[in-house]
């Protein structure tokens, strides 16, 4: 949220706040008096634009995410004549847990989310321990007939890392929604690996290559969930590393668009869980990958330290 709209926020806020000291609507803002309730924060807080005072507007809650992204890719190629082959499998999981801090209030009729402190050039960010693991597994192998001489090829890619981290964000929901647009959420991972890519070559005439180097996918295309890149220090990280995930009705099958997002997320009543599971059709490389999304959010009781006056 901009900071001058917070300013107006506070503005709105504060004058019914002042004139009334009454109990509110769990749908409406929550009352001024953080020491009245333990769920409210300076992290949710306004700054009122005449007295600086801090005017909460929104209640601080804890949830816990899990997630499990696996990827898998199988081609292969036979030439008619015998004199080519090649085949080329992949696999990639990244799954792991971690518990965040939001900031959540009603407005537009819809509950907002904001997974950051309200005044963010002021207040610490929000503590987000996570654990979980992420590899990168990969072999192709072919053969050739060239100028009479068989060569063979293998190809290998293998990284692994531990989940630094998972970022979430619930982009604004109001009345000018298109129909049709659910509630969507982006999944976001920090998942550092460290590995290798091999080549070795070899031909009956008794030519013998080695090559090695930093972890890449034997796919080349930059939509891949496997493309990676490696930074000067070695690490290397997936370059697609977010997801977008809805709610409403699953992509069918069939469905050849390209580019959509995960739907079949659903949500309880009270928003306290959210849930998605099972493949993902319709993404940026169908049908050569299949990719499977395991997903949850629930809230849960604060344990995570944060000021709280």
């Amino acid at each position: 949220m901009k900071r001058n709209k917070l300013v107006t926020l506070a503005i709105l806020l504060a004058v019914p706040l002042a004139a009334c000291m009454q109990p509110q609507d769990a749908g409406e803002a929550p009352p001024a008096n953080p020491a009245n309730s333990p769920d409210l924060s300076e992290a949710c807080s306004s700054v009122d634009a005449e007295t600086g005072a801090l005017v909460p507007f929104a209640r601080l809650i804890q949830v816990h995410v899990e997630l499990r992204y696996r990827v898998d890719y199988l081609n292969e190629f036979n030439d008619n004549d015998g004199t080519a082959s090649n085949r080329t499998e992949m696999h990639a999981l990244v799954q792991g847990s971690a518990d965040l801090l939001a900031c959540t209030w009603k407005e537009f009729g819809y509950n907002q989310y904001m997974f950051h402190p309200a005044r963010e050039d002021e207040l610490p960010p929000f503590p987000a321990p996570a654990s979980g693991t992420v590899s990168l597994k990969g072999l192709r192998t072919g053969r050739a007939v060239v100028h009479g001489e068989t060569i063979t090829t293998k190809e290998t890619v293998q990284a692994s890392g531990k989940l630094r981290g998972i970022t979430l964000s619930v982009p604004t929901r109001d009345g000018t929604m298109p129909d049709g647009d659910g509630t969507c959420i982006e999944v976001g991972f920090d998942a550092p690996m460290s590995g290798n890519w091999t080549l070795d070559v070899a031909s009956t005439d008794g030519t013998r290559k080695h090559e090695e180097r930093s972890p890449e996918s034997l796919e080349g295309s930059v939509y891949s969930a496997f493309a990676v890149r490696t930074y000067d220090a070695g690490e290397s990280e997936f370059i697609n590393h977010s997801l977008t995930l809805c709610d409403g009705p699953r992509n069918r099958p069939d469905q050849m668009t390209q580019g959509l997002p995960a739907g079949g997320m659903t949500i309880s009543p009270d928003e306290s869980v959210w849930t998605r599971s099972g493949e993902w059709v319709g993404h940026n490389t169908v049908p050569a990958e299949h990719r499977y999304i395991d997903f949850s959010l629930k809230v849960v009781p604060r344990t995570l330290p944060y000021p709280n006056p």
